[in-house]
């Protein structure tokens, strides 16, 4: 019920909470300004997505829950400051954490509000992931088109079942939609499944640093 009434509330201001994670690539590498915003159901991944990233130094907002909302030009991200959740078998940060009570996932949980170094900041949204596991040994990203990425965006939204919120819902999550989209595959191998995550994450910083870098160079 509380994700669903800070949902009303917020989205009276053109705030949007989300079921996604959020994830910035370390400054001095490529698409180190902007966060990438990584959706998808229950189970698919955003939290060892978000947990891959911590593990190799990127700034985590969230794993599990974000606020977004536009601004000039495109749109920016929040996380909400819960403790992150990662899947048991996941090693570094996940390795010895204590487990999530009565979880049927054998999820971990992974420190407390505040003990985890996660951003409280608003960040510009570079990308949008749409997380799932893949078929292939080691995670990729690969782009995806607006149209793929809104019906992932579309339900992301806490309480969209229907009525006015979710028709107002729609244009924003058409509108980010129009940013670069792409399919995260996780790994099946377990032993590298966090550095090929991670491997994928900074492919996709990179196009977006190449698409920006390309926008303003015809803007002259």
């Amino acid at each position: 019920m509380i994700p669903h009434a800070l949902a009303w509330i917020l989205a009276s201001h053109d705030e949007w909470l989300l079921h996604a994670a959020a994830v910035i690539p370390p400054a001095s590498t490529p698409g180190g300004n902007t966060a990438i915003l990584i959706t998808g159901p229950t189970g698919t991944g955003k939290s060892t997505s978000a947990v891959a990233a911590l593990n190799a130094g990127w700034l985590v907002l969230a794993d599990d829950m974000v606020t977004v909302r536009p601004n000039t030009g495109g749109f920016e991200v929040r996380g909400i400051l819960l403790p992150l959740s990662a899947p048991g078998e996941l090693t570094g940060v996940a390795a010895h954490a204590p487990p999530l009570a009565n979880d049927p996932r054998g999820r971990r949980v992974i420190g407390r509000p505040g003990s985890v170094p996660l951003d409280p900041r608003w960040w510009a949204i570079g990308a949008v992931a749409v997380v799932g596991h893949g078929d292939q040994a080691s995670g990729a990203a690969t782009p995806m088109s607006g149209s793929q990425a809104v019906q992932s965006l579309w339900p992301a939204m806490f309480g969209a079942m229907g009525g006015a919120r979710l028709r107002r819902w729609f244009p924003r999550a058409a509108g980010l939609s129009r940013l670069p989209s792409f399919r995260l595959n996780l790994g099946t191998d377990s032993d590298t499944r966090m550095t090929s995550t991670v491997d994928a994450l900074a492919v996709i910083a990179t196009i977006v640093e190449a698409q920006f870098t390309n926008d303003q160079l015809s803007r002259r």
